[in-house]
């Protein structure tokens, strides 16, 4: 969407002077088709941007379009809202009700989303595969993030091949 008008800054939040950064752009060579910056000392993007936006993970990203901040979400789910905001056809008001759901349905499981964290930190993984499980037929879409730690647990820390090929099928 160059010719769009569409510009894309890519912003390392943990990286606090160039130097954490200029290895990655230069290993990159003309493969980095984007523009790079770093957080730096106050950390703006991470406090004023992600933490303001209840985002803990990276890559996360924003599209804003006439100075608002018109999405946000993981870099792969953004292909539709970009098409639909570059042809005008985006439902701004729609997705600002659905933002505001999903945060609340979000807040309501916290005390679950912890408890599969300290489940893990711990070893327990087939515990952690159960709350899972529920925790994704909530809402599939919502919770898509712990499908991917559901198949990292199975694959890497249980080790079952089969359960993990079911999982995927």
């Amino acid at each position: 969407y160059r010719d769009d008008g569409l510009k894309v800054v890519g912003v390392s939040v943990r990286e606090r002077d160039w130097s954490g950064v200029a290895p990655f752009v230069e290993r990159m060579g003309d493969d980095m088709t984007y523009s790079v910056a770093y957080d730096g000392e106050q950390g703006v993007m991470a406090n004023d941007w992600l933490l303001a936006a209840d985002r803990t993970g990276i890559p996360s990203a924003f599209i804003v379009h006439d100075q608002l901040v018109a999405w946000i979400g993981h870099p792969m789910e953004m292909g539709e809202p970009l098409k639909q905001i570059i042809a005008g056809t985006y439902d701004h008001a729609g997705a600002r009700e659905k933002a505001i759901r999903d945060r609340r349905l979000r807040a309501q499981h916290e005390v679950t989303i912890r408890s599969i964290h300290d489940k893990i930190s711990v070893g327990e993984f087939e515990a952690a595969i159960v709350q899972l499980d529920e925790l994704i037929a909530v809402d599939g879409e919502v919770f898509v993030e712990f499908a991917e730690t559901k198949l990292n647990l199975l694959t890497h820390q249980v080790g079952d091949l089969d359960r993990t090929y079911a999982y995927v099928r």
